[in-house]
């Protein structure tokens, strides 16, 4: 994480206007030797000082640590979160964190960040086009306390924000008969019912062998599950039909299935771009990060 050290601050029209009226003040009260116009002046402008002290001293040694945005679906709302580091030995207020990347005039506000500590903040953000952002710019503000001066940090960084299609269609799965049980079993998807052992055989994966049966003196056997037919799928971009926007939210869909169903898959999106067959979490995002990459290639040559 770079940062620009520089803290800027200058009045806003409040302070303005507020500091034209420090200046008639003074000029009134010089026009008319009157002590009382002079002693408000003198206050208005301490608390117009103070302001401007205050201000600068509420973003005095505040850090991003880091950012992480979730995948969003388009058309929807995202959501992220941000870690801030209070240096400082004194608390902070009314943070306002700016993404321009995200939309021209997004931001979100950190209510408070105590003194010597980190703070983390939950936030949501409009994720409208499908594609991914390179985050490579956050700005903190603050207008904190009087509202009369408005003080801003630049930070450098490297983040990125994906957004997916909408998971809809109406197809059903593609089913790839060609891989069998075994391929299957490799990765783990089995059901949650014991139903039987069998003999280990090479090639076999060793986390599925039952070591307490093998501790006691049986042969190595190996445990196997069942709560129902398991499958797995090649999510092909040529199985689907319609535009290219209908066609990758049908693959978004397709994704969604499998996980929820807790099938194998994979997907291709051409005759060299295919993804390894796998499940999870991770899988998942690795998949739908690929159709964000390929939706903003098809809205960049349209």
């Amino acid at each position: 994480m770079m940062k620009d050290k520089k803290t800027y601050i200058i009045p806003n029209w409040y302070g303005l206007i507020f500091g034209v009226s420090i200046l008639a003040a003074i000029l009134l009260g010089a026009t008319y030797s009157n002590n009382l116009v002079f002693a408000v002046a003198f206050f208005m402008l301490a608390l117009f000082l103070l302001g401007m002290v205050q201000a600068n001293a509420n973003l005095k040694d505040l850090d991003i640590e880091k950012i992480h945005f979730s995948l969003a679906e388009e058309n929807a709302t995202g959501s992220g979160r941000i870690w801030l580091k209070n240096n400082s030995n004194e608390d902070h207020y009314q943070i306002m964190v700016k993404i321009p990347e995200i939309k021209e005039d997004f931001f979100f506000t950190v209510s408070h960040c105590e003194k010597k500590s980190s703070c983390i903040e939950n936030f949501t953000f409009p994720s409208l086009e499908i594609g991914i952002k390179n985050i490579k710019q956050i700005k903190i503000a603050s207008v904190f306390p009087f509202g009369m001066f408005y003080v801003w940090r630049n930070f450098s960084i490297t983040s990125k924000q994906v957004t997916y299609p909408k998971a809809e269609g109406d197809l059903a799965l593609p089913k790839n008969l060609e891989l069998g049980e075994s391929y299957i079993s490799d990765f783990g998807l089995q059901g949650e019912d014991f139903s039987e052992h069998r003999k280990f055989l090479p090639g076999d994966n060793f986390r599925h062998v039952d070591w307490k049966a093998y501790a006691k003196g049986r042969p190595m056997l190996v445990k196997k599950f069942d709560d129902g037919e398991t499958s797995n799928f090649i999510l092909d971009l040529q199985h689907t039909s319609g535009d290219w926007m209908k066609r990758l939210r049908q693959l978004s869909k397709w994704v969604h299935e499998c996980e929820a169903q807790k099938h194998a898959y994979s997907i291709r999106l051409g005759q060299e771009k295919q993804l390894s067959m796998g499940h999870g979490q991770l899988h998942k995002m690795q998949c739908l990060e690929q159709l964000a990459k390929l939706g903003e290639e098809y809205a960049r040559s349209s």
